[in-house]
């Protein structure tokens, strides 16, 4: 047992100034089979996100990655190059992402205030009540899924982005 633990090395190191994850490309494929060397496997990258949200201290965050002892200095650029770029196209995927909410949900608003608008000028000219009901109802809702878009979507959202730009700052540098 004192072997394998031994041999073993951990996901990842924490302290209270900074948390390393380790990433062993050694053993594992590291090329997805289906792009003949052009694409990393995405094992690489779930490994990374898993460990990340392992992590209490998530600011200030280093990745070491081992590589394989015939690993030529270019692959091993290159292979880090492909990590970032991943990260990189992940932060604004998300970026456009969280502007295409943000207008989402500003147009919900706006089509919930005029339907309260509406609301308050059909109360205003005694309109039937029931008619009245039913557009109040529908501007609380357009409100309620603006809020719910803007609050809880974009957390979601930013969150995702956040990661993806603190991994793609903790790769090691050239």
């Amino acid at each position: 047992m004192d072997k394998i633990q031994s041999d073993t090395k951990p996901l990842f190191k924490e302290d209270k100034k900074e948390a390393i994850i380790y990433l062993d490309l050694r053993e594992s494929e590291i090329y997805d089979p289906e792009s003949k060397s052009k694409k990393l496997n995405p094992e690489c990258y779930e490994r990374l996100e898993n460990v990340y949200s392992l992590l209490k201290n998530k600011k200030r965050v280093k990745v070491e990655i081992a590589f394989s002892v015939d690993t030529s200095e270019e692959e091993k650029e290159e292979i880090i190059n492909l990590i970032k770029n991943h990260y990189s196209v992940v932060f604004h995927r998300y970026k456009f992402e969280i502007r295409k909410t943000y207008i989402s949900s500003l147009l919900l608003l706006l089509v919930g205030m005029a339907l309260l608008i509406a609301n308050s000028l059909l109360s205003y000219f005694e309109v039937s009540y029931i008619f009245n009901e039913v557009v109040d109802i529908c501007a609380w809702v357009f409100v309620w899924e603006s809020c719910d878009l803007f609050a809880f979507t974009q957390m979601n959202n930013r969150a995702t982005q956040l990661r993806a730009l603190r991994l793609f700052d903790a790769l090691p540098k050239k």
